[in-house]
């Protein structure tokens, strides 16, 4: 499930329990640099591709946690 805000499709709103590789399919897919995770109605965290600078050859496995899981890495 995610969530567009206001009238752009160009916001979007996930999940924690989205897993990361998904997330970025859904960045590829929607042509944007960031999402917002929610929990209960509340922003917890952002995610961006500068995020993936934790992801190296040795870890890329860590794709396959919960967004909420790989941002708090």
């Amino acid at each position: 499930r995610f969530l567009l805000l206001g009238k752009s499709a160009r916001s979007l709103l996930l999940e924690p329990h989205e897993l990361t590789i998904n997330v970025l399919k859904k960045l590829r897919d929607r042509d944007i640099s960031c999402v917002g995770v929610v929990y209960e109605d509340v922003l917890i965290a952002n995610f961006s591709a500068s995020d993936l600078r934790r992801v190296t050859k040795d870890h890329v496995s860590i794709l396959g946690l919960p967004i909420a899981e790989f941002l708090a890495l």
